[in-house]
């Protein structure tokens, strides 16, 4: 075996800053030294259908799809299942699409999953330094300011006060019966009931964590920010627990039939359906902000942007980053910069956005999907095969023996495969 260069502490450090769980916690150096490429990428270039179905991997898709097309508007969905790469990869196509474009040219904006709440994505946008002039920089401190009261204690109860509020007050799109809107109502209402939403797993907890959570070392990008058929399970103790309070007689009906009912595992999706469809009021509510809020912030950027003679292109790893806005955040994404004067008015929009296939098929809609103008889906053989394991670890070692400004210089180069170092401790 080859003497080692440096001794074992320096490379016992090297381990420290390489090795993460979390691909955006990671400088771009150590990142594109230790990215397994993508081989078996499949991309389609409709939002609804798979259309132009083709497969290809990383470095073709770069080329053909983004570098290429630089010059057109594109809203690109990154779609698959959580723990598939999809992050990975918006990560990755971003480093390399710096590496490519002139800085003066265009503006990036990086919004990470390692802080996926609302409040962290306004703070990234702020902190991007992509704002040329005060009045833009100002209506989103604004945003963010409007939402410092997130993380008080109350927070979760003004989060199902507003569900209550949205039965009560007739907002569906879609409606249950009279009888179990009325019934849901009452059920939302009471304290026992309260607390037996709001545990730790509990949907009302899953939301108020992707608005504010601090200090968390929970990973956020697992949580779904809605309500599902599980969570209305009822057992034989809760629903003890509920008749032996002082619950109303309305509430203990909709819980006994969630528990009894031959129907109740279609009742409990439809639960969750008819309050998910709320989520976007709720939490624009509980966070003093509207989507047009949003809107008009990036519209105002787009303008500034265009007439600096930039272009702009966004990379969001996870959408329900902006749980709440995220339908006004896929409208701005979808706006293109020609076809009306007004239009005109806005530099150029290459968008890349992280989305789980549950969400996509769930969430966004069809009139949307249809400006979607590609799709990459990525899933678990797109990476984790045994040979590209094995792959993985020789670039996780290889990166740790380098020399640093090897790494650097093949970075600055332009970080292509084919010429990455290898150390010498492999020859």
């Amino acid at each position: 075996m080859k003497a080692l260069k440096y001794t074992n502490e320096h490379y016992l450090d090297r381990v420290a800053e390489i090795i993460r769980t979390d691909a955006t916690n990671i400088d771009r150096v150590n990142f594109l030294a230790t990215h397994t490429p993508f081989k078996k990428l499949v991309h389609v270039t409709s939002g609804i259908e798979e259309a132009g179905k083709t497969e290809l991997d990383e470095e073709n898709f770069l080329r053909k799809h983004v570098l290429e097309r630089r010059n057109d508007h594109q809203f690109i969905i990154v779609q698959g299942d959580n723990g598939t790469g999809k992050s990975h990869f918006i990560r990755w196509v971003k480093e390399r699409y710096e590496n490519a474009i002139n800085p003066s040219e265009e503006a990036v904006l990086f919004i990470s999953r390692s802080q996926s709440t609302l409040r962290g994505a306004l703070q990234q946008i702020i902190s991007s330094g992509i704002f040329q002039e005060s009045h833009a920089v100002d209506q989103i401190k604004k945003l963010i300011l409007a939402n410092e009261h997130l993380s008080e204690n109350d927070l979760k109860h003004n989060i199902i006060h507003q569900f209550a509020i949205a039965i009560q007050n007739n907002e569906a799109k879609f409606s249950l019966s009279n009888k179990i809107e009325k019934n849901l109502y009452a059920f939302l209402v009471e304290p026992v009931i309260q607390e037996f939403m709001f545990r730790p797993s509990g949907p009302i907890e899953r939301i108020r964590l992707r608005l504010a959570a601090e200090n968390s070392n929970q990973r956020l990008d697992d949580i779904s920010p809605r309500f599902e058929s599980d969570d209305f399970i009822m057992t034989v103790d809760l629903l003890t627990k509920f008749k032996q309070s002082e619950a109303s007689r309305r509430a203990i009906r909709l819980a006994e039939s969630l528990f009894t009912d031959d129907n109740s595992a279609q009742l409990r999706n439809d639960l969750a359906n008819y309050l998910n469809q709320f989520l976007e009021i709720v939490v624009q509510r509980c966070a003093n902000l509207r989507g047009s809020d949003l809107k008009d912030v990036f519209q105002h950027l787009r303008k500034e942007l265009k007439a600096s003679g930039k272009n702009l292109t966004l990379f969001i790893e996870d959408i329900t980053s902006f749980t709440g806005i995220d339908r006004a955040l896929v409208e701005v994404l979808v706006t293109e910069h020609k076809g009306t004067e007004y239009n005109e008015e806005y530099c150029r929009l290459l968008s890349f956005v992280g989305i789980t296939n549950e969400y996509y098929q769930t969430t966004i809609p069809d009139n949307l999907k249809e400006r979607v103008t590609g799709r990459v889906l990525i899933d678990k053989a797109s990476l984790f095969d045994r040979k590209q394991i094995s792959e993985m670890a020789a670039r996780y070692l290889n990166a740790i023996y380098l020399d640093q400004s090897e790494l650097v210089k093949w970075v600055e180069g332009g970080a292509e495969e084919e010429s990455l170092p290898i150390s010498t401790m492999f020859n």
